[in-house]
């Protein structure tokens, strides 16, 4: 995600995860989990929180159905607003019962019913909170983010370690399986290493 001024942070969560594309004999209906966090910047207050699904058949957007798309959210104190169209974009609003504090894991927003489109590609998307530090004086903030639309015959699964304890100083061993033509990396602490040829890491361990 690219956020600028932001004050808050964004868990975006695919289901089903790994997102792939649709295909003419089987269309797949994904939704998006959005959890809502503070960010870095220390209590922030939230009137609203919207989010735009970019709506097209093309690598950088999400579907071409936008009729069927649902938006719901799993706090009581807060309220999805109906769905409305600009442009090439869905937009949905999510507004708490008055301005709130954010805290940890305290609202997940989400958006359902969405049919992918059946082009490979990073879909656009943004968010777009009006947030406050001091609870006034409240302004629209904009993080920009992408959605891995995988293709349909792509695999992740079972990632898993190979033994569930290990000892103090002993090398944690992962497993997993995963389609031979794809890339891979992992990433810990500020490393990073390719995995795209192996199925565990770190391999001949």
């Amino acid at each position: 995600m690219a956020a600028t001024d932001s004050l808050l942070g964004y868990a975006i969560e695919p289901d089903p995860d790994p997102l792939t594309v649709s295909t003419a004999k089987d269309p797949v209906n994904g939704r998006l989990n959005i959890t809502v966090s503070p960010g870095n910047s220390g209590p922030t207050y939230c009137q609203k929180v919207t989010v735009r699904i970019l709506i097209g058949a093309d690598a950088s957007a999400l579907t071409e159905n936008r009729a069927q798309l649902t938006s719901s959210v799993d706090a009581s104190n807060w309220t999805p607003r109906p769905k409305f169209s600009e442009g090439t974009w869905e937009v949905f609003e999510f507004v708490p019962d008055r301005p709130v504090q954010v805290t940890e894991g305290a609202v997940t927003l989400i958006v359902s019913q969405i049919e992918v489109n059946k082009t490979v590609g990073e879909a656009g998307i943004e968010i777009i909170e009006e947030t406050s530090p001091t609870n006034g004086s409240f302004t629209p903030k904009t993080t920009e983010a992408q959605v891995t639309k995988f293709p349909a015959e792509f695999v992740f699964r079972n990632l898993r370690p190979t033994k569930v304890m290990v000892a103090n100083g002993e090398k944690a061993v992962l497993k997993w399986d995963g389609s031979t033509d794809a890339a891979y990396m992992m990433f810990w602490d500020s490393n990073s290493q390719d995995v795209a040829k192996v199925r565990e890491c770190p391999p001949n361990h």
